[in-house]
């Protein structure tokens, strides 16, 4: 996983999509791709990260969108919901208001 990570980071992408990027891995390769991420977002690259794991989603989103049940929420301000309202939207909450703090 890290070395596939590794690899397409270095080409520098405009937009880099990943589907849990740290499943499996040990903790230094985990804290290496949230580094890589961070890195391409800051340098301009849209990073859309797919992930059920509350922490890693709130360290490293900017920007929060819940897919259930086939429907895409409306993105929110990761600083502006906290991860019991995200739990409760991935649970099936039909509004995005409910998660807002």
């Amino acid at each position: 996983q890290k070395f596939v990570v590794g690899r397409e980071i270095i080409k520098r992408p405009r937009v880099f999509i990943v589907s849990q990027p740290t499943w499996g891995v040990d903790v230094g390769a985990a804290l290496f791709i949230r580094r890589a991420m961070l890195e391409l977002a800051a340098e301009g690259s849209a990073v859309i990260m797919i992930s059920q794991d509350l922490e890693e989603i709130f360290a490293i989103s900017h920007r929060i969108a819940v897919l259930y049940d086939g429907s895409l929420s409306e993105p929110v301000v990761a600083a502006d919901v906290t991860p019991e309202s995200i739990g409760l939207l991935m649970g099936g909450s039909h509004s995005m208001d409910e998660a807002r703090t």
